[in-house]
């Protein structure tokens, strides 16, 4: 192994690191900011929460789509949404106190048709194996879409114990002037963090001649994806399941209308046939199970167990597709 392979290696782990942290130091700073102006929580739970969590693919892929590796985007956020329902979801099982993980009558009704129908336009834009700037501003104008109608549905929630848990957590949350200076060092971090992290992908994988793509899609996604894995098994131990499931919806909206929107109005998202041949049918794939397993608003450890099995298939097929 080259020094500069070594040295490539570091710089992702050091840049990955950058990104989980300046994603939670801006995320916090955007939440303390509007719940100082009165903005209500369950607002902020469905619009700041979502989008805070998909930063780090964000940033990601913007630097990415600059650099002319519109690849590394283009799998950084279908591999996320992929990674969340398999991996992320299945492990939440593994950890809840009871042998099931309920599914409320709110998210399947409110953000489950939306995160069918996000996938199901995505999949129509890329059938041409590109994702162009108009499908980008498309896909931006769904995710305002969604973030307008969560919230004009769940004001009508005053009951739900969903928008409980959102009151009790933002409410601890107070906002001062020295929150100021960490917005903008979590924001720095995510600048920096995004450029060294796609250019150190591009130098690791020349170092083990191994495509882009399966790294994009396999290792970013899931580097990425490590604090909402820890989130999420932390609001899993606490038994908090409405949390747990409605990150995981809103992030993966989030991702595919507002990630990709975004990188694809910068310019045109291509990768190779192979990749959207693993890619397109995974994701298919992932959303119909999630679909089905949650139709009976519960979500048991045998099912997670099927994900977690799923997303060992899916990291065997990526290597078979695109080393």
């Amino acid at each position: 192994m080259s020094i500069t392979t070594l040295i490539g290696i570091g710089v992702f782990i050091i840049s990955l690191a950058g990104l989980v942290k300046g994603s939670d130091m801006f995320s916090d700073f955007a939440e303390r900011l509007a719940y100082h102006f009165k903005i209500p929580p369950f607002i902020i739970g469905v619009t700041i929460v979502s989008i805070g969590t998909s930063l780090p693919e964000l940033f990601s892929a913007i630097s990415a789509n600059l650099h002319g590796a519109t690849e590394i985007a283009l799998g950084d956020i279908i591999g996320s949404n992929i990674t969340n329902i398999f991996l992320v979801l299945g492990v939440a099982t593994l950890f809840m106190k009871t042998t099931k993980l309920k599914v409320t009558h709110e998210l399947i009704h409110v953000d489950l048709p939306f995160f069918v129908g996000s996938v199901f336009m995505i999949v129509l834009a890329l059938w041409d194996n590109k994702f162009s700037q108009i499908e980008g501003l498309i896909a931006i104008c769904g995710a305002l879409l969604y973030i307008l109608y969560t919230i004009s549905v769940r004001k009508d929630m005053k009951n739900a114990r969903i928008l409980e848990e959102i009151n009790i957590e933002h409410k601890t949350k107070k906002f001062s002037f020295l929150d100021i200076p960490k917005g903008g060092v979590g924001l720095l971090l995510l600048l920096i963090g995004a450029k060294y992290f796609i250019e150190s992908i591009i130098i690791t994988s020349a170092g083990f001649s191994i495509s882009t793509e399966l790294i994009a899609i396999t290792l970013v996604p899931l580097g990425s994806n490590l604090p909402e894995l820890s989130v999420t098994i932390r609001n899993a131990i606490r038994g908090k399941s409405e949390i747990v499931v409605g990150n995981i919806l809103g992030s993966n909206i989030f991702n595919l209308f507002g990630v990709l929107g975004i990188a694809g109005l910068l310019g045109t998202l291509t990768a190779s046939p192979d990749f959207f041949q693993l890619a397109i049918p995974t994701l298919i794939a992932s959303t119909l199970l999630y679909f089905f397993i949650t139709q009976e608003k519960e979500i048991t450890r045998w099912e997670g167990g099927l994900l977690l099995l799923s997303y060992v298939m899916y990291i065997n097929l990526a290597f078979n597709f695109l080393s």
